[in-house]
């Protein structure tokens, strides 16, 4: 097994664990009929074991309730759904007209572009003594996950709005009913849950996102009769701050919300998330940076080093994510994700030089050439130093064409590069020319190098 099927093996069971099954999971355990709402087993012993409902295929929790088991993705009945519903053929608002008031419930989101009144407030933790930012334990322990009882997650993202384009969202989520279980001896029936998944669709039209700026949109979702219990889906459009009142930029602000009547379990959403697809000509764009007013050389630099990195939403309440279209600057898909995962790209310390013919070739430093002290190991050594300045002169003539934020801190780089460089140089020259230098630096190397009787290298690399 590789160490990348091995890691999607863990994150998927962690995903299970904390989240919920996927949609392509196959039963498991045994059939049990649910269609009555009821069973009665003829023994306790009959009901041991793991369950799934024998009409659906879908799983059965026999031991805690769902929001006991579960503490991610999960939307608590009791939202506010106001807002205006989105009919066919929808017209331009009035010039004047009122507007509703701006979307409310969702964590994190602002409503407006002012900065906000006073200081800011700290929340105090009472009752525990562990440090700030350090987690309890290393269990799972899911006892206070839903603590905060939250009823809406909601993602942000920037569009060029065409008035023939839309948008197309895919809702999808779970319920969960009652199923009440008997056998001999037993007191009173037990409760279990068997698990209800859902998919609803809609679509935003365009003139809509463009018509209806600072009102909440109430989302006509497809087939809603056929469940229980379903989230309202709602849109908020916004002008983009700086942009002029005629542009077809558009801040989206989408929020599933559960506005279910009742509370417990019964009434609670489970594996909840949202995902919208531009179509029609319509465009997802880069979310707007936050500008730094004041900003220090560490936010500088950071800066400088993702500014290909392109962020296309935020989340309130969940984590955002995306399918960017490479080269284009835009994105084809954007979606609310409760449990995010991301692959972080490996690294390695190699260098290489390219052939004429395209053929790569690994600059290495050999150990043992530079504890004999022969040519090759110098030349080894100096190619190294060599293809860092390279490396250098080609950042530095790249300056110019970058935007003018990002040339202090571009600069700033160039110059701990060659202020690295410079050092060592100066440290192969002490090592190659001073006698005490060259006998201390080729010991520890000997030594290194014994422990072997193949010949070590090491790879080199340079940064900045």
């Amino acid at each position: 097994m590789t160490g990348v099927a091995a890691r999607a093996i863990m994150e998927a069971a962690v995903r299970r664990e904390l989240f919920g099954p996927p949609a392509d999971e196959p039963p498991r355990g045994k059939p049990l009929d649910c269609s009555t709402g009821s069973h009665r087993f003829d023994t306790r012993e009959d009901s041991w074991g793991m369950w799934h409902d024998a009409g659906t295929g879908q799983e059965i929790l026999t031991g805690a309730d769902p929001l006991h088991r579960y503490g991610i993705g999960v939307l608590f009945a009791g939202a506010t759904g106001h807002g205006t519903s989105i009919p066919t053929g929808q017209a331009a608002v009035p010039p004047g007209a009122d507007v509703d008031d701006p979307l409310a419930g969702v964590t994190g989101l602002s409503e407006t572009d002012e900065e906000p009144p006073g200081p800011v407030v700290e929340i105090e933790v009472k009752g525990t003594t562990a440090p700030r930012g350090e987690a309890d334990s290393d269990d799972f322990d899911l006892t206070d996950a839903n603590s905060f009882r939250p009823s809406a997650m909601a993602i942000s993202f920037q569009c060029n709005v065409p008035s023939g384009g839309s948008l197309a969202v895919t809702v999808t989520g779970a319920y969960c009913d009652r199923l009440s279980v008997d056998w001999p001896g037993l007191r009173r029936p037990r409760t279990w849950w068997v698990r209800r998944p859902f998919e609803l669709t809609g679509t935003i039209p365009g003139q809509v996102l463009l018509d209806e700026t600072n009102r909440r949109k109430n989302m006509v979702l497809t087939p809603a009769e056929d469940f229980r219990v379903t989230p309202t889906l709602q849109v908020f459009s916004r002008l983009v701050p700086g942009h002029p009142a005629d542009s077809t930029e558009r801040l989206i602000t989408m929020a599933a919300l559960n506005t279910a009547p009742g509370s417990g379990p019964s009434a609670a959403l489970f594996q909840m998330t949202f995902r919208a697809e531009p179509q029609g000509g319509m465009s997802i764009t880069p979310y707007p940076d936050v500008e730094q007013h004041e900003a220090d050389e560490e936010e500088q630099s950071i800066a400088l080093l993702y500014r290909k990195q392109l962020t296309y939403a935020i989340g309130h309440g969940c984590a955002a994510d995306w399918k960017a279209d490479l080269g284009k600057r835009t994105a084809s898909a954007v979606w609310a994700e409760p449990l995010p995962a991301y692959e972080v790209v490996s690294l390695t310390p190699n260098v290489y030089l390219t052939a004429p013919d395209g053929s790569r070739q690994p600059v290495t430093v050999s150990m043992q050439e530079l504890a004999n002290g022969t040519d090759e190991g110098r030349q080894q050594v100096e190619t190294v130093l060599r293809l860092y300045g390279e490396w250098i002169a080609d950042r530095g003539a790249e300056i110019g064409s970058l935007p003018p934020q990002f040339h202090p801190a571009a600069q700033r780089h160039m110059d701990h590069a060659r202020a690295a460089l410079d050092r060592m140089w100066a440290g192969w020259r002490l090592a190659t020319t001073d006698t005490v230098a060259t006998r201390a630096f080729r010991s520890p190397t000997r030594r290194c190098c014994s422990s072997n009787s193949a010949p070590a290298s090491t790879s080199a690399t340079s940064s900045a």
